[in-house]
Protein backbone atom coordinates (compact mmCIF):
# COMPACT_ATOMS: atom_id res chain seq x y z
CA UNK A 1 0.00 0.00 0.00
CA UNK A 2 1.01 3.62 -0.35
CA UNK A 3 2.59 4.93 2.83
CA UNK A 4 0.78 7.27 5.18
CA UNK A 5 3.40 9.91 4.38
CA UNK A 6 2.73 9.62 0.68
CA UNK A 7 -0.98 10.12 1.18
CA UNK A 8 -0.66 12.89 3.77
CA UNK A 9 2.25 15.08 2.71
CA UNK A 10 1.86 17.81 0.15
CA UNK A 11 4.05 18.21 -2.89
CA UNK A 12 6.88 20.71 -2.81
CA UNK A 13 6.25 23.76 -4.97
CA UNK A 14 9.46 23.84 -6.99
CA UNK A 15 10.60 26.80 -9.06
CA UNK A 16 13.03 24.70 -11.11
CA UNK A 17 13.41 25.83 -14.73
CA UNK A 18 13.78 22.67 -16.78
CA UNK A 19 16.12 22.37 -19.76
CA UNK A 20 14.21 19.58 -21.49
CA UNK A 21 10.97 19.77 -23.46
CA UNK A 22 7.42 18.47 -23.44
CA UNK A 23 6.57 15.83 -26.03
CA UNK A 24 3.49 13.79 -26.87
CA UNK A 25 4.30 10.11 -26.35
CA UNK A 26 1.39 8.49 -24.54
CA UNK A 27 -1.25 10.57 -26.25
CA UNK A 28 -4.47 12.14 -25.05
CA UNK A 29 -7.70 13.37 -26.57
CA UNK A 30 -6.22 16.78 -27.37
CA UNK A 31 -2.78 15.45 -28.47
CA UNK A 32 -1.31 17.81 -25.90
CA UNK A 33 2.39 17.31 -25.12
CA UNK A 34 2.37 16.11 -21.50
CA UNK A 35 5.47 13.89 -21.34
CA UNK A 36 8.92 15.24 -20.45
CA UNK A 37 12.03 14.50 -22.50
CA UNK A 38 15.62 15.42 -21.62
CA UNK A 39 18.15 14.99 -24.41
CA UNK A 40 21.65 13.52 -24.01
CA UNK A 41 24.82 15.44 -24.75
CA UNK A 42 25.39 13.21 -27.76
CA UNK A 43 22.56 12.93 -30.26
CA UNK A 44 23.83 9.49 -31.26
CA UNK A 45 23.50 8.02 -27.76
CA UNK A 46 21.70 4.67 -27.93
CA UNK A 47 20.83 4.36 -24.25
CA UNK A 48 17.97 5.75 -22.23
CA UNK A 49 16.32 6.03 -18.86
CA UNK A 50 12.55 5.75 -18.47
CA UNK A 51 11.79 7.67 -15.26
CA UNK A 52 8.42 6.81 -13.71
CA UNK A 53 6.95 9.53 -11.51
CA UNK A 54 5.24 9.14 -8.15
CA UNK A 55 1.57 9.47 -7.25
CA UNK A 56 1.75 13.23 -7.82
CA UNK A 57 2.30 12.76 -11.56
CA UNK A 58 4.82 14.72 -13.58
CA UNK A 59 6.40 17.21 -11.14
CA UNK A 60 9.27 19.73 -11.55
CA UNK A 61 11.43 17.53 -9.31
CA UNK A 62 11.15 14.68 -11.81
CA UNK A 63 12.07 17.06 -14.60
CA UNK A 64 15.12 18.17 -12.61
CA UNK A 65 16.29 14.60 -12.01
CA UNK A 66 15.71 13.80 -15.68
CA UNK A 67 17.91 16.72 -16.72
CA UNK A 68 20.63 15.62 -14.29
CA UNK A 69 20.64 12.00 -15.49
CA UNK A 70 20.56 12.95 -19.17
CA UNK A 71 23.76 14.96 -18.69
CA UNK A 72 25.38 12.52 -16.26
CA UNK A 73 24.77 9.39 -18.35
CA UNK A 74 24.70 10.96 -21.81
CA UNK A 75 21.35 9.23 -22.17
CA UNK A 76 17.89 10.03 -23.41
CA UNK A 77 15.57 10.42 -20.40
CA UNK A 78 11.81 10.23 -20.78
CA UNK A 79 9.31 10.94 -18.00
CA UNK A 80 5.87 9.97 -19.33
CA UNK A 81 2.82 11.55 -17.70
CA UNK A 82 1.06 8.25 -17.02
CA UNK A 83 -1.96 9.92 -15.43
CA UNK A 84 -2.44 12.23 -18.45
CA UNK A 85 -2.97 15.19 -16.15
CA UNK A 86 -5.42 13.45 -13.77
CA UNK A 87 -4.65 13.66 -10.05
CA UNK A 88 -5.85 11.94 -6.91
CA UNK A 89 -8.24 14.02 -4.83
CA UNK A 90 -6.13 14.26 -1.69
CA UNK A 91 -8.83 16.24 0.15
CA UNK A 92 -10.97 13.07 0.29
CA UNK A 93 -8.50 11.11 2.42
CA UNK A 94 -6.11 8.21 2.04
CA UNK A 95 -8.64 5.70 0.71
CA UNK A 96 -9.35 7.91 -2.29
CA UNK A 97 -5.64 8.18 -3.02
CA UNK A 98 -5.34 4.38 -2.83
CA UNK A 99 -8.35 4.02 -5.11
CA UNK A 100 -6.72 6.35 -7.63
CA UNK A 101 -3.40 4.46 -7.50
CA UNK A 102 -5.15 1.10 -7.92
CA UNK A 103 -6.71 2.33 -11.16
CA UNK A 104 -3.18 2.80 -12.51
CA UNK A 105 -1.64 -0.47 -11.34
CA UNK A 106 0.78 -2.33 -13.60
CA UNK A 107 -1.74 -4.16 -15.82
CA UNK A 108 -3.45 -0.82 -16.56
CA UNK A 109 -0.26 0.99 -17.58
CA UNK A 110 1.72 -1.90 -19.10
CA UNK A 111 0.83 -0.87 -22.66
CA UNK A 112 1.85 2.72 -21.92
CA UNK A 113 5.23 1.57 -20.60
CA UNK A 114 5.75 -0.37 -23.83
CA UNK A 115 4.67 2.65 -25.86
CA UNK A 116 7.24 4.80 -24.06
CA UNK A 117 10.04 2.29 -24.74
CA UNK A 118 8.95 2.07 -28.38
CA UNK A 119 9.09 5.87 -28.69
CA UNK A 120 12.66 5.91 -27.40
CA UNK A 121 13.54 3.24 -29.97
CA UNK A 122 11.84 4.78 -33.00
CA UNK A 123 12.47 8.47 -32.26
CA UNK A 124 16.03 8.18 -30.97
CA UNK A 125 17.42 4.78 -31.96
CA UNK A 126 17.69 3.61 -28.36
CA UNK A 127 18.90 0.02 -27.93
CA UNK A 128 19.13 -0.33 -24.13
CA UNK A 129 16.77 1.13 -21.52
CA UNK A 130 16.93 1.45 -17.76
CA UNK A 131 13.71 2.08 -15.83
CA UNK A 132 13.52 3.87 -12.49
CA UNK A 133 10.37 4.56 -10.50
CA UNK A 134 9.38 6.52 -7.41
CA UNK A 135 6.67 5.49 -4.92
CA UNK A 136 3.80 4.28 -7.17
CA UNK A 137 6.28 4.30 -10.04
CA UNK A 138 8.61 2.02 -8.10
CA UNK A 139 5.97 -0.70 -8.06
CA UNK A 140 5.55 -0.28 -11.81
CA UNK A 141 9.31 -0.48 -12.42
CA UNK A 142 9.74 -3.61 -10.31
CA UNK A 143 6.74 -5.33 -11.87
CA UNK A 144 8.20 -4.52 -15.28
CA UNK A 145 11.48 -6.07 -14.18
CA UNK A 146 9.74 -9.44 -13.97
CA UNK A 147 9.20 -9.51 -17.74
CA UNK A 148 12.16 -7.45 -18.94
CA UNK A 149 15.39 -8.55 -20.57
CA UNK A 150 16.16 -10.84 -23.47
CA UNK A 151 13.39 -13.15 -24.67
CA UNK A 152 14.39 -16.76 -24.13
CA UNK A 153 13.88 -19.34 -26.87
CA UNK A 154 11.52 -21.16 -24.52
CA UNK A 155 9.42 -18.05 -23.81
CA UNK A 156 6.15 -18.58 -25.68
CA UNK A 157 4.18 -15.93 -23.75
CA UNK A 158 5.29 -12.94 -25.79
CA UNK A 159 3.40 -10.00 -27.27
CA UNK A 160 4.26 -6.58 -28.71
CA UNK A 161 4.84 -5.12 -25.24
CA UNK A 162 7.15 -7.97 -24.23
CA UNK A 163 9.16 -7.40 -27.40
CA UNK A 164 9.74 -3.80 -26.35
CA UNK A 165 10.61 -4.87 -22.79
CA UNK A 166 13.46 -6.97 -24.19
CA UNK A 167 15.36 -3.66 -24.44
CA UNK A 168 14.99 -3.03 -20.70
CA UNK A 169 18.24 -4.19 -19.08
CA UNK A 170 17.84 -2.87 -15.51
CA UNK A 171 15.25 -1.38 -13.17
CA UNK A 172 15.42 0.70 -10.02
CA UNK A 173 13.31 2.42 -7.42
CA UNK A 174 13.51 4.90 -4.58
CA UNK A 175 10.96 4.94 -1.72
CA UNK A 176 8.82 2.29 -3.48
CA UNK A 177 5.18 1.64 -2.66
CA UNK A 178 3.35 -1.67 -2.27
CA UNK A 179 6.27 -4.03 -2.79
CA UNK A 180 6.52 -7.44 -1.18
CA UNK A 181 9.43 -9.88 -0.87
CA UNK A 182 8.12 -12.12 -3.65
CA UNK A 183 8.66 -9.27 -6.12
CA UNK A 184 12.39 -9.81 -5.71
CA UNK A 185 12.18 -13.44 -6.80
CA UNK A 186 10.42 -12.53 -10.05
CA UNK A 187 13.05 -10.12 -11.39
CA UNK A 188 14.80 -11.00 -14.65
CA UNK A 189 17.07 -7.92 -14.75
CA UNK A 190 19.22 -6.24 -12.05
CA UNK A 191 17.57 -4.01 -9.45
CA UNK A 192 18.69 -0.79 -7.77
CA UNK A 193 16.70 -0.62 -4.52
CA UNK A 194 16.83 2.63 -2.51
CA UNK A 195 14.18 2.55 0.25
CA UNK A 196 13.64 5.35 2.76
CA UNK A 197 12.67 5.37 6.41
CA UNK A 198 9.07 5.20 5.23
CA UNK A 199 9.32 1.61 3.95
CA UNK A 200 9.37 -1.43 6.18
CA UNK A 201 13.02 -2.40 6.62
CA UNK A 202 12.36 -6.12 7.07
CA UNK A 203 10.28 -6.26 3.88
CA UNK A 204 12.94 -4.47 1.85
CA UNK A 205 15.68 -6.71 3.25
CA UNK A 206 13.70 -9.88 2.52
CA UNK A 207 12.97 -8.70 -1.01
CA UNK A 208 16.64 -8.06 -1.69
CA UNK A 209 17.69 -11.41 -0.24
CA UNK A 210 15.54 -13.06 -2.90
CA UNK A 211 17.15 -10.84 -5.52
CA UNK A 212 20.59 -12.02 -4.39
CA UNK A 213 19.39 -15.63 -4.59
CA UNK A 214 18.14 -15.20 -8.17
CA UNK A 215 18.86 -17.90 -10.73
CA UNK A 216 19.64 -15.12 -13.22
CA UNK A 217 23.37 -14.46 -12.74
CA UNK A 218 23.24 -10.76 -13.65
CA UNK A 219 20.39 -10.12 -11.22
CA UNK A 220 22.26 -11.72 -8.33
CA UNK A 221 25.58 -10.05 -9.15
CA UNK A 222 24.71 -6.54 -10.33
CA UNK A 223 21.78 -5.54 -8.09
CA UNK A 224 22.35 -2.95 -5.36
CA UNK A 225 20.50 -2.04 -2.16
CA UNK A 226 21.04 0.98 0.06
CA UNK A 227 18.59 2.15 2.69
CA UNK A 228 18.24 5.91 3.18
CA UNK A 229 17.17 5.62 6.81
CA UNK A 230 17.58 9.34 7.41
CA UNK A 231 15.23 10.29 4.58
CA UNK A 232 11.47 10.53 4.48
CA UNK A 233 9.32 8.73 1.96
CA UNK A 234 9.32 10.83 -1.20
CA UNK A 235 12.74 12.41 -0.68
CA UNK A 236 13.58 11.95 -4.37
CA UNK A 237 10.10 12.77 -5.67
CA UNK A 238 7.42 15.40 -5.30
CA UNK A 239 7.79 15.57 -1.50
CA UNK A 240 11.42 16.65 -1.79
CA UNK A 241 12.60 20.20 -1.21
CA UNK A 242 15.66 20.39 -3.44
CA UNK A 243 16.25 23.96 -2.24
CA UNK A 244 17.11 22.57 1.21
CA UNK A 245 20.82 21.73 1.39
CA UNK A 246 20.40 18.46 3.30
CA UNK A 247 17.58 17.16 1.12
CA UNK A 248 19.44 18.16 -2.03
CA UNK A 249 22.57 16.35 -0.79
CA UNK A 250 20.71 13.11 -0.07
CA UNK A 251 18.87 13.29 -3.39
CA UNK A 252 22.25 13.73 -5.05
CA UNK A 253 23.57 10.69 -3.17
CA UNK A 254 20.69 8.61 -4.50
CA UNK A 255 21.16 9.83 -8.05
CA UNK A 256 24.87 9.03 -7.81
CA UNK A 257 24.05 5.43 -6.89
CA UNK A 258 21.43 5.14 -9.64
CA UNK A 259 23.74 6.72 -12.23
CA UNK A 260 26.60 4.33 -11.44
CA UNK A 261 24.20 1.38 -11.52
CA UNK A 262 22.77 2.27 -14.93
CA UNK A 263 26.11 3.40 -16.36
CA UNK A 264 27.49 -0.09 -15.80
CA UNK A 265 24.54 -1.83 -17.43
CA UNK A 266 23.36 0.37 -20.29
Amino acid sequence: MLTKECCALTEFQSAYAETGSLVCVLGNAQSTPLDYYAAPKSATSARAILWIHDIFGLHPNSKQTADILAARLDAHVLVPEFFRGARADRTQGREKVLEFASAFDYPAVRADVARAVAWLRTAHGVERVGVFGLCWGGRIAVRLGAEAGAIAATDTDTDAARSEFARVVAVGTAHPARLEPADGARLRVPLCLLPSAGEDEATMRALFELVRASDVPAVAAASVHERFADCKHGWLGAHANFEDADERRRASDALDIAARFFDALL
